[in-house]
Parts: structure tokens; sequence; C-alpha cells
């Protein structure tokens, strides 16, 4: 949709999503809030995040425990306020890293190598 709003084409009904030129030039208005999900470890605990709005939700799955930072005003991560008063809106954010994680998309493995076939399919649409 940004790259068809660029070009001042209209986007056909069968496309989804919406162009962010609006939002790379400023204007946040018309724009929900979407989480943005992460994983990574902390030593060897997976650990597993979302990026909502200007917090970032991590959920360790040893101990079991959640945790919540103001990105603007903590930028290095150094003050959880995940035990505070917690807006309902940023509750609601958290339980999504639940949904996301019962999809079992989270917990898939990466891999360290691809095959000969999905190299020359990656390939043929222009990828390596």
């Amino acid at each position: 949709p940004t790259f068809l709003d660029l070009l001042s084409l209209d986007m056909p009904d069968h496309l989804e999503g919406q162009s962010l030129l609006p939002l790379i030039g400023g204007d946040r208005s018309g724009f929900d809030k979407r989480g943005v999900f992460m994983r990574g470890t902390h030593g060897n605990v997976p650990e597993f995040g979302m990026r909502y709005d200007h917090y970032k939700w991590i959920y360790s799955l040893e101990p079991n425990t959640y945790q919540l930072y103001d990105l603007v005003a903590d930028p290095l991560e150094r003050h959880d306020l995940a035990g505070g008063d917690v807006d309902r809106e940023l509750i609601e954010a958290r339980r999504q890293i639940s949904v996301w994680l019962a999809t079992g998309t989270g917990l898939l493995e990466g891999i360290d190598e691809l095959d000969t076939a999905t190299k020359a399919r990656l390939r043929s649409i222009g990828y390596f």
C-alpha cells in the first residue's frame, strides 16, 4: 500500500494493509496500536516480547515473569514497571503475547542452513 500510494495508484481490493506515508510524515492518526513481537534468550532462558507504542513487554519462561519498560522515559530498560499501576490497555497488550505463544509462532526454531531447493526458489524471486 505504501508503494502504491507513493505512485498515486489505487490499491486493489484483494490487498490488505494501509499506506504508511502519513505515519512517515508524522501523522499517527488513523493508525491503531499494534504489537510487534520478538523472541530471544537471556542467558539460556527463552524470552518473548512485544513492543507496543513506546512500551516493551518482556516475558521470561523461567521464572514465568513479565517485565514492562517505557522506552521513551527509560530507553536502557532499567526500571521495570510491571509491578506497579499498569494501564488497562497495556495489560490487554500483554495478553497478546500469550495468544502469540499459543499459536506456536513464537516457539518456532530458527534454521542455520537452507536446503538447495529452498535456495533455488529464493534465488528465482530475487534473493541471494
